[in-house]
């Protein structure tokens, strides 16, 4: 950690990263950014399980696959209802390009899957230095 101290009293302490996460948090946004700006549509189940249903929740029309019909309710509408409340005020703009609101919608996941896995990935170096700080305090105890 860093101390920026005004006469003799400290104002702020800021902890500076070490290279380890600098290169993992370099590492996590270039892919989330190559995610989000270059990946395609890897399987026909995104299509018709998760855009062509939330195209119905937004325009009212598209496709309805037996398992989000009444009739069988296998799936809930509510993951498809966060990406309906990402894109309504979008729609509500004028914003009513299909490809672009899906791009819209890709960008964000790739962001919030970025966010997950960089505070993941720091709890987990976090709880790392937790144990190797606790193993080297270990490895002097009891050696008197």
């Amino acid at each position: 950690t860093r101390s920026i101290t005004t006469g003799g009293v400290v104002v702020v302490k800021m902890a500076v990263p070490s290279q380890t996460e600098i290169a993992l948090f370099s590492f996590l946004l270039a892919r989330a950014v190559f995610s989000a700006f270059f990946s395609n549509i890897s399987d026909c189940d995104e299509v018709y399980n998760y855009w062509e249903p939330t195209h119905y929740l937004l325009h009212g029309s598209g496709m309805q696959t037996w398992e989000y019909s009444p009739v069988y309710a296998l799936r809930s509408y509510s993951y498809l209802l966060l990406h309906a409340l990402v894109l309504w005020p979008l729609q509500q703009l004028g914003f009513n390009k299909v490809y672009g609101m899906f791009v819209s919608v890709e960008r964000l996941l790739s962001l919030v899957g970025f966010w997950l896995a960089l505070h993941g990935c720091t709890a987990r170096l976090s709880l790392a230095a937790l144990f190797k700080q606790q193993k080297q305090c270990s490895g002097t105890y009891g050696n008197h």
